[in-house]
């Protein structure tokens, strides 16, 4: 049984045309806006089939020690990033691609570290690779601000030229940062 199917040959038929509706979306497209958002993944060892959450606990049973979780690097997330570019362009040479980071949190990670400066490492991470992949293709290859627009946009934590961080915010992060470490 296949799982969302009732046998193999109608997941296979599913998925065929799926692919050719892709293909004929891909065609026709003038502009390819992509939102990149996570850095973290669960990995099939034997057919490196990425999976963006963790598999389902059955398949993590009968398939034992085949997954692996995975944060991809800097130089393999600029290779994949171009390479799905050139397949893209082979395809309809006139695409343009928008790019964005995603300003939305990631809701957990698969790494031993607290979210919240896993989240915004791999944020930042994106945003470089973004900026490394256009640079090959800046005639066709943008990017557009959300993940800034949103960060940046904090009345509460910034002064009024959006910029410097507001005394009462420093005040806590440095009693925060007094309380939590050995510092004085």
């Amino acid at each position: 049984r296949i799982p969302y199917f009732p046998d193999r040959k109608s997941a296979e038929e599913n998925i065929l045309a799926h692919r050719r509706a892709s293909l004929e979306a891909f065609t026709a497209c003038e502009v390819l806006i992509i939102t990149v958002g996570q850095n973290e993944a669960w990995v099939d060892t034997k057919n490196e089939q990425v999976w963006a959450k963790r598999p389902p606990q059955e398949i993590l049973d009968i398939r034992k020690g085949e997954f692996v979780v995975t944060e991809f690097s800097f130089a393999k997330n600029v290779a994949a990033l171009k390479e799905a570019i050139k397949l893209l362009l082979s395809i309809n040479p006139n695409l343009q691609f928008l790019f964005t980071v995603s300003p939305v949190a990631s809701h957990a990670t698969f790494s031993d570290k607290d979210i919240i400066s896993q989240s915004f490492a791999n944020k930042c991470l994106l945003r470089v690779i973004i900026d490394e992949v256009i640079k090959s293709n800046p005639n066709q290859l943008f990017y557009f601000p959300s993940f800034e627009m949103v960060l940046c946009d904090n009345p509460s934590n910034f002064c009024a030229d959006n910029r410097h961080v507001k005394f009462s915010r420093v005040d806590k992060i440095f009693s925060l940062l007094t309380k939590s470490t050995a510092l004085n």
